[in-house]
């Protein structure tokens, strides 16, 4: 409960049913949400499959739910939100290939003209260490994820709570982010490691990742 602006007065309690009343009203509202965001993409993915009508369907759905997300943006099937507790802000024309899952627990920012590759995860959340040997772990938000324009994240990446990618850089498939990738630059690995800058006279990152996808 936040401080009271008054410490010396007291608070009725009718007043304190009150506050707990609309905090609960809040979080169903939220629990609302996402589970109504869930079905219904879920009903597109069922109707529109994977096509270029479906990905833009898909976008313009999160849009009109909430999700703050630039013009020209593409969704496709399987695409999971775990929570919208947090801001979770795409810029234009960005991409999603199938089966992506995005745990916004904390903030996530995309930028314009991103690809974001199939089967990858931004994972925001984490967990104490330490267990009380009571109940399991308790969760809490772990970190902002920052992707920055013209960003590619390759097929079955994985990003942990805090990091950044900066602008331009190419992270190859199956990838674990663990820490931030500065721009313009080829990032692969368990955890992920700078492998080579990129430059614009770069022929093929694919081919040159031997992974990327």
């Amino acid at each position: 409960m936040p401080p009271r602006p008054y410490p010396n007065v007291a608070v009725a309690p009718s007043a304190k049913l009150l506050f707990m009343t609309q905090t609960k009203l809040s979080v169903l509202r939220k629990e609302l949400s996402v589970l109504l965001t869930h079905w219904l993409l879920r009903l597109s993915d069922y109707l529109l499959a994977n096509g270029g009508l479906g990905r833009r369907f898909r976008a313009n759905l999160l849009r009109s739910l909430g999700v703050q997300m630039g013009k020209n943006c593409k969704v496709g099937t399987g695409f999971y939100l775990h929570t919208l507790s947090e801001p979770l802000t795409v810029g234009e024309g960005t991409g999603f290939n199938c089966n992506v899952h995005l745990d916004a627990t904390a903030p996530i920012t995309i930028g314009n003209h991103c690809n974001i590759g199939f089967n990858t995860q931004f994972i925001t959340a984490n967990h104490t260490l330490i267990s009380d040997y009571t109940r399991s772990r308790p969760a809490y938000p772990g970190g902002r994820i920052t992707i920055e324009d013209f960003v590619w994240i390759g097929a079955g990446s994985t990003l942990l709570p805090g990091v950044t990618i900066g602008r331009g850089s190419v992270v190859a498939a199956g990838s674990l982010v663990t820490k931030d990738i500065p721009p313009n630059v080829l990032a692969m690995g368990r955890p992920a490691k700078v492998i080579k800058p990129l430059t614009q006279t770069e022929d093929n990152p694919a081919q040159a990742a031997g992974r990327a996808t």
